[in-house]
């Protein structure tokens, strides 16, 4: 085995008080997944009062960590969506722009020009609302991945805090995908 690997996985036992890497605890060996972010073991399953606090730390750690991760997506999402409906605004406006300067060339009276300015904020206002609408959509979109999140969160929570409790390890699928 690679000795940077095992001084890395020294380093990461000392700072987070479970196994980050690979490493002897007694005469147990433990292993991190990384892939899955959960700590396993490859003999004794029965874990002590404090293994399980710090697996438990960790794993309210893990969810936080991708509770905060799923809140910044959405942040960024909600806000590329806001920019494109700017965009679209925009050309909208142009576009009527054009359309009104090409009707006010060929009709001259104030009659013709007043209906036509009526429809115009008619179908702006249609548009906006539309618009809004729409974001609406995208935020309570948004709203329900982030309270489905966090109600699977809760669920898990449990089930950990049930597994610990009987001084066992919980399978890696409990653990939070890691996010990048």
């Amino acid at each position: 085995m690679n000795r940077n690997r095992i001084r890395v996985a020294f380093v990461g036992w000392v700072m987070s008080g479970v196994a980050c890497g690979v490493g002897f605890q007694g005469e147990t060996l433990v292993y991190a997944d990384p892939i899955s972010g959960g700590v396993s073991r490859l003999s004794g399953e029965t874990l002590s009062s404090s293994e399980a606090k710090a697996l438990l730390l960790e794993f309210t750690r893990a969810q936080a960590t991708q509770l905060r991760s799923q809140e910044s997506k959405n942040q960024i999402e909600l806000k590329e969506f806001k920019i494109s409906q700017d965009t679209k605004f925009k050309e909208w406006k142009l576009r009527e722009q054009d359309a009104r300067h090409q009707f006010f060339d060929e009709h001259r009276s104030g009659s013709e020009r007043r209906t036509y300015i009526q429809s115009y904020v008619q179908r702006r206002d249609a548009f906006l609302k539309e618009l809004i609408s729409s974001k609406k959509g995208k935020a309570q979109e948004l709203d329900l991945k982030l309270n489905g999140l966090t109600q699977e969160h809760s669920q898990k929570l449990q089930e950990v805090k049930k597994i610990l409790e009987q001084g066992k390890r919980p399978d890696p699928s409990y653990w939070p995908a890691q996010t990048l």
